[in-house]
């Protein structure tokens, strides 16, 4: 997938506070400054103009085997990104 500052935007605008995304970003600078955490395998010069669509919310999706499901804490830094299910979340934090 193509992330970029347009995305994020709308997304932010939307309740996002970040993305993980298994793909390539663009606008890295941008997403910055405007304090949006995003994640992603790579960079990319292309946007997202007629290239994506939204397919499913709100469903688990995996990332190199790793589950991601609406609800679970996801933690992530330059060094990479830890999600902690929602079922084991309050043992984890404690």
């Amino acid at each position: 997938g193509i992330w970029g500052e347009l995305l994020s935007t709308a997304a932010r605008a939307r309740g996002c506070v970040g993305v993980v995304a298994d793909g390539a970003v663009r606008d890295v600078v941008r997403m910055r400054r405007m304090g949006f955490p995003t994640f992603a395998r790579g960079t990319v010069v292309y946007d997202s103009k007629d290239r994506q669509r939204v397919i499913d919310l709100d469903v688990p999706v995996q990332i190199d085997g790793v589950t991601f499901a609406p609800g679970d804490l996801v933690i992530a830094d330059e060094d990479g990104v830890v999600v902690v299910p929602r079922s084991v979340e309050a043992a984890v934090v404690r």
